[in-house]
């Protein structure tokens, strides 16, 4: 069994374990996923990080900042309607699997360029405002769509809950929980909640209400006005400019700073070239 190093932290430690224990014996699709997309196992990935002497400063940076990462935990559980104390979600395993899934570099979506997503956005915004028009006439009043519609649409979010449902469970098992288990503390609670997102995203309780239309008519105009993460996909250190500017946006998110020079660090470990916090600052302002 590995030793562990005298400059990482105990409880940065604790969660490595665990992390490498998880992943040993799980087949959950997150970490086929993960482990797919970046070429490498995502316990190795995790090891490589945990053993580097050069991220050291990483581990101090995050634990000086830890206001800021239980600040943004609880605000996602209240936008959420989870309950799951800060104090206990690993923050190691956000930092290994959020360098795993931008290690592939940058998805089709992210390279999509200004004029085109400009296009593209508006027209989803478009016919999402016509669309929510056209059901509009339909004088839905806290009421249900037509039936043929609703029929179709309540069968395709029903199926969708259930295979959402079962992976879920899935992944629980896989980890360790036995099955009964697993099922009790998801399915009955994922399947209301499901049922009752459809019934409410598709009610009218205002004029031209559908908050599921709503979404995308606000998502398409969103779309439409931000900016490709890499404006050049075809250069040869495009991979490695998208994995800067992710992880400093990760790091800007739960932690309030960009911390460029752990950014630096870990870009370093995975990719060739000299790179520094100036480096950084270049590339994600």
């Amino acid at each position: 069994m590995d030793k562990q190093p005298k400059w990482v932290p105990e409880w940065v430690w604790t969660e490595y374990l665990e992390f490498v224990q998880v992943c040993g014996h799980m087949s959950a699709d997150w970490v086929v996923e993960l482990n797919r997309a970046s070429e490498r196992p995502a316990e190795r990935v995790a090891r490589e990080i945990v053993f580097d002497k050069d991220l050291a400063s990483l581990w101090r940076a995050m634990e000086r900042r830890d206001k800021s990462h239980e600040m943004v935990w609880e605000k996602d559980q209240q936008r959420t309607h989870e309950h799951v104390s800060s104090s206990g979600r690993p923050k190691t395993w956000g930092l290994f699997m959020h360098v795993l899934g931008t290690m592939h570099g940058p998805s089709p979506h992210d390279l999509v360029g200004h004029d085109d997503r400009q296009a593209r956005g508006a027209s989803i915004a478009k016919l999402a405002r016509r669309l929510r028009r056209e059901l509009a006439r339909c004088q839905i009043r806290h009421s249900h769509l037509p039936e043929p519609i609703e029929t179709h649409v309540y069968a395709a979010a029903a199926a969708l809950a259930k295979n959402l449902v079962q992976s879920s469970v899935q992944t629980r098992i896989t980890a360790g929980i036995a099955s009964s288990v697993a099922s009790a503390r998801v399915e009955d609670a994922f399947l209301m909640g499901a049922m009752a997102a459809f019934c409410y995203g598709t009610s009218q309780d205002e004029p031209l209400g559908f908050p599921i239309l709503e979404g995308l008519e606000a998502g398409g105009d969103a779309w439409a006005k931000s900016e490709p993460v890499v404006y050049r996909p075809r250069d040869k250190t495009a991979v490695r400019t998208y994995f800067v500017r992710s992880i400093t946006a990760y790091f800007r998110h739960w932690y309030g700073a960009p911390l460029r020079k752990e950014a630096a660090s870990l870009t370093r470990k995975f990719f060739d070239g000299d790179m520094d916090a100036s480096f950084v600052l270049k590339l994600a302002p």
